[in-house]
């Protein structure tokens, strides 16, 4: 099978490719000029690519009998401002939607898309009923990059009742792992490698912490899945079905590397803090047997060595 993938190069992206380049699949991936390929250099000579800014989209389609997408690319911008609306639109609206058009011109039948819990309708209250989340929850996206990926949805719901393209949406819970943006897991690893004191919030927020490797696998069992699918839409939550607070997590940490007492409790919550989200998966797991293998004292300790090895690199002699 012959698969385009879109945000290779990101945290996600660079996982499923090397999932699927160990699968024997075949890959092709697009991306800007100015990428930062560091996270995939060691298989860059396995993979076809092409800069999507410096040339027309229908390239990669003329020049490939493109078997199936993956579309990891995203923009995400946790508070945005007005100058990142028109990227917002083009990066997770504008440019899947041309691929969906160059799909249905070049005859290509399977889509693979990721989705983001942050489309949910989610509890905003510390004593809001604690329900677990499944693809029926009504959709309220949280911020406006989540408000981007559920009109894109919509969109790919189009391409797939009137286009003959068959769709799977992958909803993302909370992805965490090597090679991960400076989001939580990072920043809270770095400052105890470093035996940096910080503070936090008092970290009661209980997730679907859910590890690389685990949504990786989401995807080769989706493109296993998808060829012989019977309706041309799905969308499958992938999420830990265990949650942790964040205050776990940092035990874990503290655990992990032997200091304590570098955090303290003592800034407010954020606006609009969602204190707890619970990810009900069943739905994968009967229908393409993906369940979560990582537990977070697993998936934080691989997280923790392999920052720890990145940080001492980084360091001069």
């Amino acid at each position: 099978m012959k698969i385009l993938l879109t945000g290779a190069t990101g945290f996600i992206g660079s996982h499923v490719l090397r999932r699927g380049l160990s699968e024997n699949y075949e890959i092709i991936i697009a991306k800007r000029s100015n990428s930062n390929t560091k996270r995939i250099k060691d298989v860059l000579d396995n993979v076809k690519c092409y800069d999507v800014d410096t040339m027309p989209l229908s390239k990669i389609f003329d020049e490939n009998k493109i078997d199936l997408v993956i579309h990891c690319a995203t923009n995400y911008k946790k508070n945005h401002n007005y100058e990142d609306i028109p990227s917002l639109i083009e990066d997770n609206i504008t440019f899947p939607s041309q691929i969906l058009e160059q799909m249905q011109i070049h005859n290509v039948k399977y889509f693979i898309n990721t989705g983001s819990f942050f489309e949910y309708a989610l509890s905003t209250s510390s004593d809001s009923p604690r329900k677990k989340i499944n693809e029926m929850q009504k959709k309220e996206p949280y911020d406006f990059y989540a408000a981007t990926k559920s009109g894109f949805s919509e969109i790919l719901k189009w391409y797939s009742k009137n286009c003959g393209i068959k769709v799977i949406e992958l909803r993302l819970f909370s992805a965490y792992g090597p090679g991960d943006n400076e989001k939580l897991f990072n920043f809270l690893i770095k400052n105890f490698i470093n035996q940096k004191k910080f503070e936090m919030c008092p970290c009661e927020q209980q997730w679907n912490w859910t590890f690389v490797e685990d949504i990786a696998d989401a995807y080769i069992c989706s493109i296993k899945y998808i060829t012989n699918m019977k309706s041309d839409y799905e969308c499958f939550n992938i999420g830990n079905e265990k949650t942790a607070s964040i205050k776990e997590l940092i035990k874990i940490i503290e655990k992990i590397s032997g200091k304590n007492n570098l955090v303290s409790y003592t800034k407010p919550y954020v606006e609009k803090e969602i204190f707890y989200v619970n990810c009900n998966s069943k739905k994968a797991q009967k229908e393409f047997g993906w369940k979560a293998k990582y537990n977070v004292k697993k998936g934080i300790k691989i997280t923790y060595d392999w920052l720890k090895e990145e940080i001492k690199n980084e360091r001069p002699n």
